[in-house]
């Protein structure tokens, strides 16, 4: 669009479809030209559906040993778990983001509670079968920690 000096819709809409559609493919240029005019035959939808729920803490949190470790893992399994039994669902995909703070980094952050100079990690696994059980979360959770360390 650049290269077309296009920076809003008003510009698009000087533009005849044939332009459109040499500059950004037959389909494409059809939908600029169409959208940025308002004509969108798309069906509305009104009801979002959720694909995930989640509980995350965004604030440096420094582990001392591997029990301190597991016992926040479960707090948070029970998170989960609560969140989905709130929406009558349960999950099959589990996922860990983890921030591990790199060899090279000061021992205190620059923000206070912030994470600082971390590594970031993130692995998922599939259960064989649903579930909202914080049990079952937590022991996968935990899992996928000890399988990535190091």
């Amino acid at each position: 669009m650049q290269t077309l000096g296009l920076q809003t819709c008003a510009d698009l809409q000087k533009l005849p479809l044939s332009k459109v559609q040499s500059s950004f493919g037959q389909k494409l240029g059809t939908s600029l030209y169409k959208h940025c005019r308002g004509d969108d035959e798309r069906v509305l939808e009104f009801e979002h559906v959720r694909k995930s729920v989640s509980a995350e803490v965004n604030y440096g949190i420094r582990f001392q040993t591997h029990e301190e470790c597991k016992h926040f893992i479960t707090e948070l399994a029970q998170e989960v778990q609560a969140r989905l039994e709130a929406i009558g669902k349960e999950g099959r995909c589990i996922t860990l983001k983890l921030m591990v703070k790199t060899k090279e980094a000061p021992e205190e952050t620059a923000k206070f509670m912030g994470h600082g100079v971390c590594n970031s990690l993130s692995k998922s696994a599939n259960l064989m079968s649903e579930t909202s059980d914080s049990t079952v979360i937590a022991r996968f959770v935990i899992l996928i920690f000890i399988l990535n360390e190091n």
